[in-house]
Parts: C-alpha cells; structure tokens; sequence
C-alpha cells in the first residue's frame, strides 16, 4: 500500500491531503480516496480512529486503524494480524477526519464510521489478533 502526498505543509490546524492506495483498509477505504488528515498527539489517539504513520521500513505513509492504546497497535480493517510497529510521535502524520471519494466528503465520525470501527477494534482484541 502506497500514498502521494498532496500537501507539503503539516501542522495541528492544517489538513493535509492524502490520496490512499492499496487494499488493507479495504471496504471502508478505497483505492482512489482522498484522506483529510489533521495532527494528532498520540494522546489523543483513541482505538478505531484511522491513523497515517510513517513507515521507517518502506519509507512511505501507511494508514491504518488504532486497535489498542498503551502500547499503540494498529492494523489495517482488511488485515489478520496488527503492524509490527513501535510508533513514536514523529512517525504519526495524523489521523483521519474525512474521506473524500467521487466529489463527496464521508465524515469518519459518523455512525456508520463508528459502527466499523467498533467491530474492527472488538474482533481484534476478542481474537487475540495484536499481542
């Protein structure tokens, strides 16, 4: 999975766009979809919001799901098992507020957003999927 980079500029009240490719995320995000991300402490994550981090290993950003806090996991909706990752405050761009696909703009806390992140969050941790 991939992403270019449409916005150079990042900073806590500046969105920044970034345009998702691959399947991990697959339903709830789409190949083509325009991410909004907006800057995050990692204090304020919480499990089932969407992050974009930095990937040290490929060298390019990844998003994917918190599914616990203290440590942070995360895994992509689509994936079995969580990222093998230890993320610093460096390596998070952000987390996502909304997804523009095809001239509309899909708000992440919707109820349907929340609905999925539930059940993404839930199976995790019921099935041991993040140890």
């Amino acid at each position: 999975m991939g992403f270019k980079e449409l916005n150079d500029k990042m900073n806590r009240n500046v969105y920044k766009k970034i345009l998702f490719q691959g399947y991990s995320m697959y339903p709830f995000l789409l190949p083509g979809d325009i991410l909004l991300v907006k800057r995050y402490a990692l204090e304020e994550i919480m499990p089932g919001d969407i992050i974009v981090y930095q990937d040290s290993n490929k060298k390019k950003n990844v998003a994917h799901r918190a599914v616990q806090i203290n440590p942070l996991k995360i895994k992509g909706d689509n994936l079995t098992v969580c990222d093998d990752m230890k993320l610093s405050e460096s390596d998070v761009v952000g987390k996502v507020n909304s997804i523009e696909r095809r001239d509309k703009i899909f708000p992440i806390d919707s109820f349907v957003s929340k609905c999925v992140a539930f059940l993404s969050t839930y199976n995790c941790t019921q099935n041991n999927l993040c140890k």
